[in-house]
């Protein structure tokens, strides 16, 4: 697998918390400045036309950002636009997961017909009647009008796997209680974003599958689909047990939270069996990828995306170890501070 618009990672240079094997590399894009500018930019565009984000605790980081680790074999063309798309839907999460599930499913409602395709069957479509239309629509329509531009095939390819994502999970089942962790982690693996990181990564790279193609991906790619939410539940807990004791919420939609409770355990007890777990889904996946990344009656495209969600996987976890939206005391790069407090240059990328 050629790696074009990406640098391996020095192993001395980060941490893992000891919950990789062996078989792992992390790597990082070229275009780490594309990425800082699409998040802010997406920052900047909902704090004009929906609610200011000041210092927004989304995908940026001090040393690493979101999508520079997760997609490093992102294109150069499209690194902006994902990075742009990732930070208007944890902008869009956040507030779904603030709200009742009324009026979360309202939002996930709009955000979906968004992308429709009767919505976005051209650009022009895409920009008319701007001034009659919700400000998180204004910001969506501007993504769908970038991605229509770079690759209209693909783009209407993502919105639709995205639509799907938006339908069955993106916080619909914010409310329910869960006590057993199987159950749990069959919600987490569709709220946490199967669906909308495949359609993301598929548009990054510029990767085309077939229907029957993407069922495999689906099915094969479970540890991986799993880790995103051990992960996020791991290094997310220290704040989200916080802010539940705060406002005085009887539960945590964590998996921290539901070991306790199914495994009669404390909560030392629970973040031992969740690193277990973590580390299980990496050896899980690893043989996924000696068995089947290279099958040579998979295409080409199916065994890129396959080796690329192994570097979304450690890339997952290293990011939100220092990530400032879930770690105490961690911050933003300079150039990351100096473009959300004075704004993005207008010379470069294709979001301004």
């Amino acid at each position: 697998m050629e790696l074009p618009h990406s640098n391996l990672v020095d192993p001395a240079d980060y941490e893992t918390d000891g919950l990789i094997c062996d078989g792992y590399q992390l790597r990082v894009s070229k275009y780490t400045d594309l990425a800082d500018l699409g998040s802010i930019r997406a920052q900047q565009d909902w704090s004009k036309h929906v609610a200011p984000t000041k210092f927004y605790k989304g995908t940026l980081g001090d040393t690493y950002d979101f999508i520079s680790l997760c997609i490093p074999e992102c294109r150069p063309e499209r690194i902006e636009i994902i990075a742009y798309a990732n930070e208007m839907y944890f902008l869009h999460d956040d507030v779904v997961e603030d709200s009742d599930k009324g009026e979360g499913d309202r939002l996930n409602d709009a955000l979906l017909e968004g992308f429709l395709p009767e919505q976005n069957l051209s650009a022009k479509t895409a920009m008319s009647n701007e001034t009659t239309v919700p400000g998180r629509q204004i910001v969506q329509r501007k993504l769908i009008r970038a991605m229509m531009a770079v690759d209209r095939t693909l783009a209407l390819k993502t919105m639709a796997i995205w639509t799907s994502f938006l339908e069955t999970g993106c916080g619909r089942s914010n409310h329910t209680v869960f006590d057993n962790f199987d159950e749990f982690m069959q919600y987490r693996v569709l709220d946490v974003g199967k669906l909308y990181w495949v359609g993301a990564i598929t548009f990054g790279m510029g990767i085309t599958l077939s229907e029957s193609e993407l069922d495999v991906c689906y099915s094969l790619c479970h540890p991986m689909w799993l880790s995103c939410g051990l992960i996020n539940d791991l290094y997310s807990w220290p704040k989200e047990r916080d802010a539940a004791a705060a406002q005085r919420v009887g539960h945590v939609n964590n998996a921290v939270w539901v070991l306790m409770k199914e495994q009669s355990v404390d909560e030392a007890q629970a973040l031992v069996l969740l690193r277990d777990k973590i580390r299980q889904c990496f050896v899980d996946y690893r043989a996924v990828l000696l068995q089947h990344g290279g099958r040579l009656d998979f295409s080409s495209e199916l065994r890129r995306l396959l080796h690329a969600l192994s570097f979304s996987m450690i890339g997952h976890l290293v990011w939100s170890r220092t990530a400032p939206r879930y770690i105490y005391g961690c911050g933003f790069s300079e150039r990351q501070l100096r473009w959300m407090k004075d704004g993005t240059p207008r010379s470069i990328g294709v979001m301004g």
